[in-house]
Formats: C-alpha cells, sequence, structure tokens
C-alpha cells in the first residue's frame, strides 16, 4: 500500500512551517542583551589570589531592575588575576549598577568549604557594587581585601 502523496506533502509543509516558527521564536526581535564587555583584575591587598588548586568563577549582577536582574559569568584567570565577562551572548552586558559576587569552585562541592572568602562575596551580602559604564569597562580592579571596586 502506498502513502497518499496529498498527506505527506501536507505532514512537510507542517513540519517546514513548525521549524521556522521555532527558529523565528529564538531569534527574538531586540537582538538579546547586548552593552559593553567587561574586562579587568581580582586581587587581595593589590596581590594576586593563590588559588592552590581551585578556580574562581566571577558573576555580574544587575541592580536596576529588582524583577529581572541580569546574571552574567565572567571568565578569571588565576595565574595573572584577570578576569573577562563578555555576557550571554558575547556582545557585553548592558551598562548600569552591578554587584559581583566571586564563587570559590571548591564552595561547591562537599564538604562546602569556602577557603578563600570565608562566603563573604556570595549572593546579596557581597559588598563589591560599582557603575558599570563604557569609559571603566575595560580596566576595572576588584580589590577584595579593600572590598573594592574601582577603574585602573
Amino acid at each position: 500500500m502506498c502513502p497518499d502523496p496529498h498527506r505527506t506533502s501536507l505532514r512537510r509543509v507542517t513540519l517546514v512551517a513548525l521549524v521556522g516558527l521555532v527558529a523565528v521564536g529564538c531569534r527574538g526581535s531586540d537582538g538579546g542583551i547586548q552593552g559593553v564587555n567587561v574586562k579587568g583584575k581580582i586581587v587581595k591587598n593589590g596581590q594576586v589570589i593563590p588559588m592552590q588548586g581551585d578556580h574562581l568563577t566571577v558573576f555580574f549582577v544587575s541592580l536596576g531592575d529588582k524583577d529581572r536582574s541580569i546574571r552574567s559569568m565572567g571568565i578569571y584567570a588565576p595565574a595573572d588575576g584577570t578576569f573577562e565577562c563578555r555576557g550571554p551572548l558575547h556582545k557585553g552586558i548592558p551598562e548600569g549598577e552591578y554587584r559581583i559576587e566571586l564563587w570559590p569552585g571548591r564552595a561547591e562541592f562537599p564538604p562546602y568549604r569556602d577557603n578563600l572568602f570565608n562566603w563573604e562575596f556570595k549572593d546579596e551580602k557581597s559588598p563589591l557594587k560599582f557603575t558599570l559604564t563604557k569609559a571603566n569597562a575595560e580596566n576595572l580592579l576588584v580589590d577584595v581585601g579593600a572590598k573594592t571596586v574601582t577603574a585602573q
């Protein structure tokens, strides 16, 4: 028994239309989050933090809209203390007020110890707050000893 050619064509057209709708829906009309790339260095009292085999995750959490905050992850290089955050779509993050959170890798697994910062820079309790602008986006200095974020 041969399949009905009209039914097969209808299935193909439906499949193509469905794939087209999904592609349009995923792309979005505004092109996603855009802004500036963020670069800088994380130190403790001016010195690079000795990581001792651990890694550090750096988060930038927007503070402007409490109902819809943006949380972007930065890449940290322990050898020289530098970091870079290019945003979720590699188009940067919007300018505005931010909180920096620092999450040592060992603190995420049992026995859940944060030997670097004693949980001081996680979540809302992180004192590392600053205003991100195009002028300071490429040269931030985060000093966890002084608990400051400044432009270099």
